[in-house]
């Protein structure tokens, strides 16, 4: 304790004692920096932010590290970071408390930039006036945390303003047709290659978009599907959407699910945005119609449908995002069939993709529909038009290759 009391009044004794002549308005006028308000950029590595701190002070005047660590509190917690692990950049040849990290210049203005994690932040940094050797010591606390420029980066890199994709992959398909007025039925399960889907998008701003798809899958059936003969044994299933997604400002990039699970499962930063889903479908579903008393054929009705859903993008970093959404469908007008009623129609998809540069990525993605509806009024060679039901549950897993710009 003595021996340190020592140290002490000689550190002041040869720093910190006025010159001749010298007042200590003067020392502190030369050792004065006045700091801004540190500014958080827009650019994460290592769970660590990017942080620009700017000063003005006299001339001559440099800023070291006073410690080999930055203490900071995050989520009530006192952590600490090595400052080497800090510096903007990095240098392993020199001694972090001999190498300034910053040096005023004619004007007296300094800066440097430091990489730091989120919570509350002090600095321990020594003033050093080489011109007149004078040295002080100052503490510099502010807060970190993420700057909404960057989730509105990220979305900007994940979705772009337009851009296309193609996906392909497997298709499972769980068909029942009953054809009530003769007495007969359709029931079979089958997995069927290649899916194909095709989607264009363009994004108006950050809360509107919109969106185009098509796609089309072909089941071979077995010849024992049908009670009654079939003439082909190929049903296609289409579909041609239009969509629109609506973020609301408040919905965008919110943190409030960041909590607990949420950030226990994606990383610290991740955000997302909660959208409305609205889209018109065109439905081409296969179906079994008699062409006589013992054989039918495969054909395609048409259906229109309006959807309206829900939409969460989940922004886990700068490469990686994940989706999911869920819509119901109402039917609003038919081709192929007189009258469609009892209708119950929902589809929803999951899944995510990766940026492989700044235009392209991939992404893998689960999707599922299910119609039940009853019709009446199919064209039937024996008896006019004939009514049943149907029940189509289908799904398919595809891999996405995607382009934006």
């Amino acid at each position: 304790m003595q021996t340190s009391r020592i140290h002490k009044a000689l550190f002041f004794l040869f720093f910190c004692t006025p010159q001749i002549g010298e007042t200590r308005g003067d020392i502190k006028s030369a050792l004065k920096v006045e700091f801004q308000r540190p500014e958080v950029l827009a650019e994460q590595k290592n769970g660590l932010w990017r942080v620009l701190i700017k000063g003005r002070a006299s001339t001559q005047v440099k800023v070291f590290f006073s410690q080999n660590q930055i203490r900071y509190i995050s989520k009530d917690i006192e952590r600490s970071i090595q400052t080497e692990m800090a510096l903007l950049p990095s240098s392993e040849d020199d001694s972090i408390k001999e190498k300034p990290i910053a040096e005023s210049d004619k004007e007296g203005n300094l800066s440097f930039e430091l990489w730091l994690p989120e919570g509350r932040i002090t600095l321990r940094l020594s003033i050093e006036n080489s011109e007149r050797n004078l040295s002080s010591r100052r503490r510099l606390s502010f807060r970190v945390k993420e700057p909404k420029s960057f989730r509105q980066k990220t979305v900007n890199q994940h979705l772009g303003h337009y851009g296309f994709s193609l996906g392909t992959g497997a298709s499972f398909l769980l068909y029942e047709q009953s054809l009530t007025s003769i007495g007969q039925g359709v029931d079979f399960t089958k997995f069927s290659f290649p899916f194909l889907r095709l989607e264009s998008y363009y994004r108006f701003n950050k809360s509107w978009r919109t969106l185009l798809s098509y796609s089309r899958s072909v089941a071979r059936l077995d010849s024992q599907a049908s009670d009654l003969a079939l003439s082909s044994l190929d049903m296609s299933q289409t579909s041609i959407k239009l969509e629109g997604i609506y973020t609301p400002y408040f919905w965008s990039g919110f943190r409030w699910i960041g909590a607990g699970v949420f950030h226990s499962v994606f990383s610290h930063s991740a955000s997302a945005n909660l959208s409305f889903r609205w889209s018109y479908d065109l439905e081409s579903p296969g179906i079994v119609q008699r062409t006589s008393s013992n054989s039918a054929e495969i054909d395609n009705i048409n259906i229109g449908l309006l959807g309206l859903g829900v939409q969460l993008d989940i922004f886990v970093s700068e490469k990686v995002m994940y989706e999911a959404y869920l819509k119901y469908l109402y039917p609003i007008h038919t081709s192929g069939v007189e009258e469609v009623s009892s209708m119950t129609a929902m589809e929803g998809s999951v899944g995510g993709h990766y940026l492989l540069g700044k235009n392209w990525s991939i992404g893998l993605f689960f999707h599922g529909k299910i119609l039940f509806y009853k019709y009446d009024g199919l064209p039937d060679s024996v008896s006019s038009t004939s009514s049943g039901g149907q029940t189509q549950t289908s799904s398919n897993i595809e891999a996405r290759l995607g382009w934006r710009f």
